[in-house]
C-alpha cells in the first residue's frame, strides 16, 4: 500500500511539472489562480517584517535538509522526510515561478541596425528630458514606495513593497541588482546599486512579484509604468536603464553608429552612462552573469542572461518604431 501511495503522489507530481509546460494554456491558469495568490499571501505576510526573510528562509530550509541527510543514512523515516521535502519544496517552486515560464511569451520582431539606432536616439531624447526634470526622491523608504504605488496601478494587483537587501555586498558580488524570492513573495533590491538604474530595478522586480517571469517582459512592464509616471526620476530611471541595453545591442551591431549615437547624448547624461559601465557594454561583469544566466536557462529560457535585451524589440513596437529597415 506504501509503494501504490508513493508511486501515486510521484506520478501527481510528474504531471503537475510536466502539464504546464505541454499545455500552455495550464500554466497561464497556474498563473492566474495559483501563482499569484501565493504570492500575495506570502507576500502578506513577509510585508510584516521591514527585512527580508529569504535569506533566513534559505538558510533553515538547507539546515533542515543538512540534517535529514545525514539522518537518511541510518534512518529509512528520515529518507522519507527528505524526499517528501525536497518534493515539497520542488512543487511549491514550480507552482509559485517555475510554471510561470511556460506561459506563452510576448514576442516582437527582430531589430535591424537602423530600428536599433533609433530606438538609441529616442531613448537618448527621453533620458535627457526626463534627467532635467528629474528631483530626488528622498531616501530609498521613499523609492520604494514610490515604485510599488506605480507597479499596483500598472498591474492592478495587491502588491508589497520591495525591500532592500540586509547584505547587499553578497548581491553586488554575484552581480544582482535585485531578485525576486517566490517562497516568501519578496521583491529585493541591492541599495547599492547604480542610483540611476536602482528606481527602475525596483519597479522590475515588483512586476516579477506580479507574475511575470520572463527578464524582457518584466522590464516591459515595469517600463509602461514608469513611462506614465509623474515622477520624472522613474521615467528617467526607466529610459537609462533601457538605454544601456540598446546602446550595448548597437555597439555590438554597428561600432560606428554606436560611437556617431553617442555624440548625441547631453554631456550630463553622457557623464552618468559613463559612471554606469555603459563604455564597456556590461551590465554588469560577464562573469558575475555566469549564475543568472545559468538560473534562467534550467527554468526554460534558452537566451539566458540574453533575454534582458529581448525589452528593446517590444520598446520599438511601443513607440511604434519599424523593426525592419528604418530610416
Amino acid at each position: 500500500m506504501t509503494r501504490r501511495i508513493t508511486g501515486a503522489l510521484f506520478a501527481a507530481v510528474l504531471a503537475f511539472l510536466l502539464l504546464p509546460r505541454a499545455f500552455p494554456a495550464v500554466a497561464v491558469f497556474v498563473r492566474l489562480h495559483v501563482a499569484r495568490p501565493l504570492a500575495a499571501f506570502a507576500g502578506s505576510l513577509s510585508a510584516r517584517v521591514s527585512f527580508p526573510l529569504a535569506g533566513y528562509f534559505t538558510i533553515l530550509a538547507a539546515l533542515i535538509i543538512a540534517a535529514l541527510s545525514l539522518l537518511s543514512f541510518r534512518s529509512p523515516r528520515a529518507a522519507r522526510g527528505l524526499a517528501a521535502l525536497l518534493c515539497a519544496l520542488l512543487c511549491a517552486y514550480w507552482a509559485m515561478w517555475g510554471s510561470l515560464y511556460a506561459c506563452p511569451a510576448a514576442r516582437a520582431d527582430v531589430l535591424s541596425n537602423q530600428a536599433l539606432s533609433r530606438l538609441c536616439r529616442r531613448l537618448i531624447d527621453e533620458a535627457d528630458m526626463a534627467m532635467t526634470q528629474a528631483a530626488p526622491e528622498g531616501d530609498l523608504e521613499r523609492l520604494l514606495e514610490t515604485g510599488c504605488a506605480l507597479m499596483r496601478a500598472q498591474t492592478g494587483l495587491p502588491l508589497s513593497p520591495a525591500k532592500a537587501a540586509r547584505h547587499p555586498g553578497l548581491l553586488t558580488r554575484l552581480g544582482l541588482a535585485g531578485l525576486y524570492f517566490p517562497f516568501t513573495g519578496e521583491s529585493i533590491v541591492n541599495p547599492e546599486d547604480c542610483p540611476d538604474t536602482l528606481p527602475f530595478t525596483i519597479c522590475h522586480e515588483l512586476a516579477h512579484q506580479a507574475g511575470v517571469a520572463r527578464e524582457d517582459e518584466a522590464s516591459y512592464c515595469a517600463f509602461l509604468a514608469c513611462e506614465t509616471s509623474e515622477s520624472a526620476l522613474f521615467r528617467y530611471s526607466a529610459c537609462f536603464t533601457a538605454l544601456l541595453y540598446a546602446m550595448k545591442s548597437l555597439r555590438a551591431a554597428d561600432r560606428a553608429d554606436w560611437l556617431n549615437t553617442l555624440s548625441r547624448m547631453s554631456d550630463a547624461l553622457y557623464g552618468r552612462f559613463v559612471r554606469a559601465n555603459g563604455l564597456a557594454a556590461a551590465l554588469p561583469g560577464g562573469a558575475q552573469q555566469g549564475l543568472t544566466d545559468v538560473f534562467l536557462r534550467l527554468n526554460g529560457d534558452p537566451d539566458g542572461i540574453s533575454s534582458y535585451e529581448r525589452v528593446l524589440p517590444l520598446l520599438a513596437a511601443h513607440w511604434r518604431i519599424d523593426a525592419g529597415a528604418g530610416q
